[in-house]
């Protein structure tokens, strides 16, 4: 279990919650996936790129985090940038 700004989870839960869903509603598509797919801006700057401003002042690494942001604004830069 870790504990950050008085959130106490446990991994395992987390991971047992997030298979589950996928599993519930297999055709499901994220909020995320429906904006890529209409390319419209996605909501990245305020779901993990929210993880990746808060890590910061609670000291805990968030590789994956940091690469899906990385890797979405990329793909999302692709058209939403004016030329």
């Amino acid at each position: 279990m870790t504990k950050a700004d008085g959130v106490l989870i446990s991994e395992s839960i987390a991971i047992e919650k997030a298979l589950q869903i996928a599993k519930d509603m297999p055709k499901q598509k994220s909020s995320t996936a429906q904006d890529m797919y209409q390319r419209k801006p996605s909501e990245i700057d305020f779901l993990n790129g929210y993880i990746i401003r808060c890590k910061v002042a609670v000291e805990i690494p968030t590789p994956i985090n940091q690469t899906l942001y990385s890797l979405l604004k990329l793909m999302e830069s692709d058209y939403t940038e004016k030329p």
